[in-house]
């Protein structure tokens, strides 16, 4: 059983974090105050009023502030860098159909590095078969001139 007093309760939305969070999925975010945040975790944080659940990839500090550098699992870029300010906290599970999954960075780290090579392979072929293979119309072809 989770402790309500340090979690915070939240439901998903997106799917870039698919297959670990999915649509609807309900998450379990421990309260920024109350954890550490190390590259692998999965980091909720607002922007904009919306709340988002990324990847940690990078932590950057300097004498000024402290800036988190994230990306769904799913998207193939880092996004613009989270500013510590707007961290909920760190979503140490996943309540899918009643049952509690739990977020382990270390397994989730690799799973992390497998999709997004498999991702940049795919996205890669998808690409050069695209511009090789296009079927676009050549302007002298008479497709559609009946």
């Amino acid at each position: 059983m989770i402790p309500q007093e340090k979690y915070i309760y939240k439901k998903s939305q997106g799917n870039c974090m698919m297959p670990v969070i999915c649509p609807n999925d309900a998450l379990v975010i421990k309260s920024a105050r109350d954890v550490d945040f190390d590259p692998g975790d999965v980091v909720a944080f607002n922007r904009g009023g919306n709340l988002f659940a990324h990847r940690l990839i990078k932590i950057i500090r300097n004498q000024k502030r402290i800036v988190f550098l994230t990306k769904g699992d799913r998207d193939l870029f880092i996004e613009q860098p989270v500013e510590y300010d707007w961290v909920i906290g760190k979503v140490v599970a996943v309540n899918r159909a009643d049952n509690i999954i739990a977020i382990d960075n270390k397994k989730m780290g690799f799973y992390n590095k497998f999709l997004f090579y498999w991702l940049a392979v795919y996205y890669f072929f998808a690409a050069t078969i695209n511009s090789k293979y296009s079927f676009r119309q050549s302007p002298d072809s008479d497709l559609g001139k009946r």
